[in-house]
């Protein structure tokens, strides 16, 4: 009986590695490079043994990255189906910088590659969309922009934001197809990104202070 059991844990553990996702552990585990045939971009976590990082000391680690001769950059995680990637083929268990960033002046969303994110978008937020309350740019007159990473805590793997003095040792590094879209790391304040302002999206209703959510 006792063998039978041990036999389906090693069976179940098995298939969970040939999904591309490994077992379950406290620790994080560096993952990937794992394809999304949706879009063609490879994903990879990575975990930074030198300890741990602001975001954009992993920025700048990812753009110095290559996979099949394509360059990296923090991850552009910008819809519904590309999380769903990442929650079904990565172990999320601790949080990821990916390449996004809260404009507190500018009250915008900017992705590395210089895209404006609507900000009343709001399926791939945690239901808390900031880590800590008094660390947010309302309660921060200095702060130039806050962060996003990845964060599994509470319903599923999405998307939080934290202060810019954060670091976290673990980051998500996209190698996007060629030709698929914007490439590449372009990372400037959207002002200098988008100058005719204008983002195709609103502050959500319920906050009038003009943060996300």
């Amino acid at each position: 009986m006792a063998l039978a059991a041990a036999a389906l844990v090693a069976l179940a553990a098995g298939a969970v590695q040939a999904a591309g996702k490994p077992p379950a552990s406290s620790a994080p585990v560096a993952q990937g490079p794992i394809l999304d045939p949706r879009t063609g971009s490879y994903f990879e976590l990575r975990i930074d043994n030198a300890g741990q990082r602001y975001w954009e000391d992993a920025r700048r680690i990812a753009v110095t990255r290559r996979y099949k001769g394509r360059p990296g950059r923090l991850a552009v995680v910008a819809d519904l189906d590309t999380l769903n990637f990442i929650r079904d083929r990565f172990r999320i268990n601790e949080e990821v910088w990916i390449g996004l960033r809260f404009f507190c002046r500018f009250r915008k969303l900017l992705w590395v590659t210089g895209e404006i994110h609507p900000i009343s978008e709001n399926r791939l937020w945690a239901p808390q969309w900031f880590r800590n309350q008094s660390v947010r740019c309302m309660n921060q007159s200095n702060m130039m922009y806050m962060p996003v990473y990845l964060t599994a805590e509470g319903a599923g793997v999405t998307w939080q934001a934290a202060g810019q003095s954060k670091q976290f040792v673990s980051y998500l590094i996209e190698y996007p197809a060629p030709g698929g879209g914007p490439g590449g790391d372009a990372a400037k304040a959207p002002g200098e990104a988008n100058p005719g302002g204008g983002d195709g999206g609103s502050a959500s209703p319920a906050d009038g202070a003009g943060e996300p959510r």
